[in-house]
C-alpha cells in the first residue's frame, strides 16, 4: 500500500487520527475483553472445542451436530 493510500484511508477515518486516543481504546478494550476462554468452559455439556484447521465446513458441521444432538 502506498503512503497516499494510507493517508487516504486514515483521512477517512476519524476516530483514528488521533493515533494516542486510538491506541489508549485499543488497550483498554483489550484489559476488558478476552478472545479465549483458555478452557474454563471444557467439561460443561454445551461446550464443544473444534479444531476445523483440518476439516471441511460439512465436516465441522457434522461434528457439532452430533454434539448437540441436532
Amino acid at each position: 500500500m502506498a503512503a497516499s493510500d494510507h493517508e487516504w484511508r486514515l483521512a477517512e477515518k476519524p476516530s483514528k487520527r488521533d493515533v494516542a486516543r486510538s491506541r489508549d481504546l485499543l488497550l483498554a478494550l483489550d484489559a476488558d475483553h478476552r478472545l479465549n476462554s483458555i478452557d474454563e468452559f471444557a467439561g460443561n455439556p454445551d461446550y464443544l472445542r473444534v479444531d476445523n484447521t483440518d476439516l471441511s465446513p460439512a465436516d465441522t458441521a457434522a461434528l457439532v451436530m452430533a454434539h448437540f444432538g441436532l
